[in-house]
């Protein structure tokens, strides 16, 4: 028996013999128990043997949670229904995080934010980037500014103007953000 030394921790023992005979070559093992040896996959006990499984529906892939799924069930809203609705919600959801990104494409924008050490107003801020990504209907991503950096949770477009983002630690509030100073008067 020989020793292998694998690329992160102990040495695994080839025993001779123990060929995988798909690739002829051999098995890497701990101990005398080769992986062709276990049975990965158990048979299903005896008294399920006849059973025969209940055809259902693909589970939901939904964003909405199952409070909401089950008062849109209430109101005589099928699967179906309740589906593609989740699916305008998405749709909707990345359509937002593209006019946002959009909007973000400049040099410099001006917002609401309450910054420490600032007499308020209206702050201007240098852009270096705003990256989005979704799933169901979250919004999230990083807004980074020309010296700092937050964390993005959530953002809406409330004009061609003037857009709102959640932003996480450091700042948790809402900010509002516009190409022009006068726009968040």
């Amino acid at each position: 028996m020989r020793s292998e030394q694998p690329a992160h921790g102990r040495p695994r023992a080839v025993v001779p013999g123990n060929r995988d005979p798909t690739r002829g070559t051999p098995q890497i093992t701990r101990g005398l128990v080769s992986c062709s040896d276990i049975n990965l996959r158990p048979s299903p006990p005896a008294r399920l043997a006849g059973f025969k499984t209940r055809r259902t529906l693909p589970p939901l892939t939904m964003h909405f949670d199952q409070r909401t799924q089950a008062a849109l069930r209430d109101v005589g809203l099928g699967d179906a229904e309740i589906r593609e609705a989740s699916d305008a919600v998405a749709a909707a959801v990345e359509r937002d995080a593209e006019r946002l990104q959009d909007f973000f494409d400049r040099d410099v924008l001006y917002s609401d934010i309450e910054m420490a050490h600032s007499a308020g107003g209206i702050n201007e801020h240098t852009v270096e980037y705003l990256d989005l990504f979704t799933h169901g209907s979250d919004l999230r991503g990083y807004l980074r500014f020309g010296t700092w950096g937050v964390p993005v949770e959530g953002g809406r477009v409330l004009s061609d103007d003037v857009v709102e983002l959640s932003l996480g630690p450091t700042v948790h509030d809402r900010v509002r953000f516009a190409a022009d100073g006068d726009a968040l008067r």
